[in-house]
């Protein structure tokens, strides 16, 4: 029970690798807060389901992030041991042109600007108690800039950067690390074909897509003392794709 008496925030915590990477918190002690924008039924069935709390809040928004804020700490008594900033957006795009500056603006304010305001807003209190674990998703898209939704790959590649920058920042006393996962499986295979499936699965020296637990195991232990001597790095966790030129 490496989280027992924790309390952990996921933002996007209802669905796919955010549900996976919640449920294993929940498994290990920690006292969960489900964050969604959306996702209401999903997020309180397993908030329920957890013994946890479902909180509402659009990451890209300050002002609902602020609000997430109060009712976190409320509930703690003004206490956060673990961030893990997940909530994310994507387009499956088939080329850079495809890409209008709305999906833009959405997607970057999510998956970059989201991470930055939910971490300014709990890193604070962390710090004042002088301890906490901040984790990050981030995504191999960027690492060798084949998929083509630029918008995704310069987003993530921004969490990487936040991702140093603030364990910079709020060292010693907070550990911000990222992860990066490749292919997993959560609904990307809607969008390739079974003969695209195949020659990725190729590229993959592991020969296996991955799975949201693979992704939720590589954020805990970056959460936990196991890794208190890691900080400002990011976990690749896809098989050993980019390995692949």
């Amino acid at each position: 029970m490496r989280f027992k008496g924790k309390s952990v925030l996921v933002t996007g915590g209802a669905k796919g690798i955010g549900e996976a990477i919640t449920r294993a918190f929940a498994s290990e002690g920690a006292r969960v807060f489900v964050n969604y924008n959306t996702s209401k039924a999903e997020a309180e069935k397993l908030a329920k389901e957890e013994g946890g709390f479902a909180v509402r809040a659009d990451v890209s928004n300050s002002k609902q992030v602020e609000a997430m804020k109060k009712f976190v700490l409320d509930k703690t008594g003004g206490t956060l041991d673990v961030l893990v900033n997940n909530a994310g957006d994507i387009d499956w795009v088939s080329s850079w042109e495809d890409v209008s500056e709305k999906m833009w603006d959405r997607v970057v304010n999510t998956n970059l600007k989201g991470t930055f305001l939910c971490t300014r807003a709990f890193a604070p209190s962390m710090l004042k108690r002088k301890r906490g674990a901040i984790v990050n998703l981030s995504s191999t898209a960027f690492f060798q800039g084949k998929f083509p939704a630029v918008h995704y790959n310069a987003s993530k590649a921004g969490v990487v950067a936040l991702t140093k920058t603030f364990a910079n920042q709020l060292a010693p006393f907070v550990r911000v690390n990222s992860v990066a996962p490749g292919f997993i499986q959560t609904n990307f295979q809607s969008h390739y074909s079974s003969k695209r499936q195949k020659e990725l699965l190729n590229t993959i020296p592991l020969n296996r897509f991955g799975r949201t637990e693979d992704v939720a195991r590589a954020v805990l232990f970056l959460a936990s003392e196991e890794a208190s001597y890691v900080t400002g790095q990011t976990l690749v966790v896809d098989g050993g794709r980019v390995m692949i030129p």
